[in-house]
């Protein structure tokens, strides 16, 4: 299996739509990843770029942090 990674066209394509919305800041979220090229053109814009690893890691923090505040609950 080929995991292509996200391009800056993707990006820039995804920036121009978070403009022509009107939109405070965007956030482009993916289960690969991300060309150099595509987080050097986000630097100085208001996109986040969220990649698997990243994405993974917010779940996992989540789900724990859900976990440890409802575990003492009872139903």
């Amino acid at each position: 299996m080929t995991h292509k990674k996200v391009t800056r066209p993707q990006v820039q394509q995804f920036h121009s739509a978070v403009i022509d919305s009107k939109a405070k800041e965007g956030f482009f979220v993916t289960i690969n990843d991300f060309t150099g090229k595509a987080y050097s053109y986000m630097l100085d814009k208001p996109i986040h770029l969220i990649n698997g690893n990243q994405l993974l890691n917010m779940i996992e923090k989540f789900t724990k942090h859900t976990f440890e505040k409802y575990k003492g609950i009872k139903s």
